[in-house]
């Protein structure tokens, strides 16, 4: 098997058909499996993950009773998957071209240095198109382990193409579930540690932002726990890799503008 798509879904009937669709579209490549995995959903997600799987055998098929939250789920998916190469789509967003997987997987082939390749990612934020990605002219060889603990990397997990033998060798996911709340984050500051990051210059996918969500809250609580959870994070790699003086610098500032944006109700980006 030379790919497997992760899809996870939750409470989103009204877009996880439009997820499934845009992986089947893809157009060069066929031997790829996609893991459908539902997290106990309480509307018709699952009825409606039931039709496509009886209309092609890519799909497989995978449901909790109850709602174990992202980390638990995608420990789950990365059990379930036999392909090469691992990717994503979350079941809110979606891919936007149809050679996504042959991009990806022909650079990877070639290039058995390079654990993770990306590609260039649009964001819809309440209805508005924006593009996040970094610039035509910097898109190689800019992405570093101090550019991810700033959060400036511009990497979305849509557009993650992880190599398998990579991703088992220094990935401890079960640990990750104990100690983090969010999947892709600390995989990527882990991986950026041990292999080479490429990204290529073509826009693959769109990455939703609509309403209320573990990374996009307006909620006081919550956003309170994301700071915490994200510095957390930072911390660890930090103690564990460390940095560039400049970059705890700037996160001191940046947790500090963050807190100041709770007291203020004044969100920042």
């Amino acid at each position: 098997m030379k790919a497997s798509v992760i899809i996870t879904s939750y409470n989103h009937a009204d877009a996880v058909g439009r997820a499934i669709e845009s992986v089947l579209s893809q157009k060069t490549i066929h031997n790829f499996e996609i893991i459908v995995l539902d997290d106990g959903s309480t509307d018709n997600s699952v009825e409606i993950i039931r039709k496509y799987k009886a209309f092609n055998d890519k799909i497989k098929m995978f449901w909790c009773r109850d709602n174990r939250g992202i980390m638990r789920t995608y420990k789950i998916a990365f059990a379930l998957c036999r392909g090469e190469y691992l990717f994503w789509c979350e079941c809110d967003d979606f891919w936007t071209t149809n050679d996504k997987l042959q991009k990806q997987i022909d650079y990877m082939d070639a290039n058995p240095d390079c654990g993770i390749s990306t590609h260039r990612t649009k964001i819809q934020k309440n209805g508005k198109i924006i593009d996040s990605s970094l610039p035509s002219e910097s898109v190689n060889g800019v992405i570093s382990f101090d550019r991810l603990l700033r959060g400036n990397a511009y990497l979305f997990a849509q557009s993650y193409c992880i190599r398998r033998s990579t991703f088992d060798k220094h990935i401890d996911f079960s640990f990750f579930v104990r100690y983090f709340f969010v999947w892709d984050y600390p995989i990527v500051l882990e991986l950026i540690n041990h292999t080479r990051f490429h990204q290529l210059d073509f826009y693959g996918a769109m990455f939703i932002i609509e309403g209320e969500s573990i990374t996009n809250t307006k909620k006081r609580i919550k956003r309170l726990k994301l700071i915490l959870g994200y510095a957390k994070i930072r911390a660890y790699f930090i103690f564990k890799y460390g940095c560039r003086l400049s970059t705890i610098g700037y996160l001191a500032y940046r947790f500090a503008r963050d807190i100041m944006s709770i007291i203020m109700r004044k969100w920042y980006k």
